[in-house]
């Protein structure tokens, strides 16, 4: 009988340690390690459609305080190993990646291994005595909105993207009559 307690025993104790061993506590999870030596470049021009004429119309630059453009990538795109993270890394490049003589901006965003896909958004602009032309095409002044569409691109590692020209919406917030919308592609 002493033989059969001592067995028994014996195999608590070893099923008793065995559990403590199995249940370590697990490392936590390793942050994400976004790579950001790995660049493409975007760039282009970013003017508003003025009316000079009920015909014509001529682009001008935006002001360069007006300037704001938010680059956001998944954070998989940027860390293909890191399973499971979510989230997205992202920049807002404000006017000194602009350059309000020339319309133009340029900036440099991270990419992953393979090609990356890029949300790109520029804020709207406000333009207080804004020229336009109503329904009767008379020549009317007032406060206007310009709503820029959210660009999306893929890019490689060394790729130099040129955005030409940002689609846009002009809607007249301050004015007599209903409110007038352009669309401009």
């Amino acid at each position: 009988m002493e033989n059969r307690k001592f067995t028994i025993i014996l195999l608590l104790s070893v099923l008793f340690a065995l559990s403590f061993n199995s249940c370590q506590q697990e490392d936590p999870a390793k942050p994400l390690e976004v790579n950001l030596d790995k660049k493409a470049t975007i760039k282009g021009t970013v003017a508003i459609n003025i009316f000079t004429t009920y015909e014509s119309a001529t682009y001008e630059p935006i002001t360069r305080s007006s300037f704001s453009l938010t680059a956001s990538i998944e954070n998989a795109d940027l860390n293909l190993l890191a399973d499971g993270n979510t989230g997205r890394w992202a920049k807002v490049f404000r006017n000194e990646y602009y350059n309000e003589s020339t319309s133009q901006y340029e900036i440099e965003v991270p990419v992953g291994e393979y090609p990356t896909k890029v949300d790109l958004v520029l804020s709207d602009v406000l333009i207080g005595n804004y020229r336009y032309f109503d329904q009767e095409g008379r020549v009317r002044t007032g406060k206007a909105r310009f709503r820029f569409e959210k660009q999306t691109v893929y890019l490689t590692e060394g790729e130099v993207m040129v955005l030409e020209r940002w689609p846009y919406t002009v809607t007249i917030i301050e004015s007599v009559g209903d409110p007038i919308v352009y669309n401009h592609k």
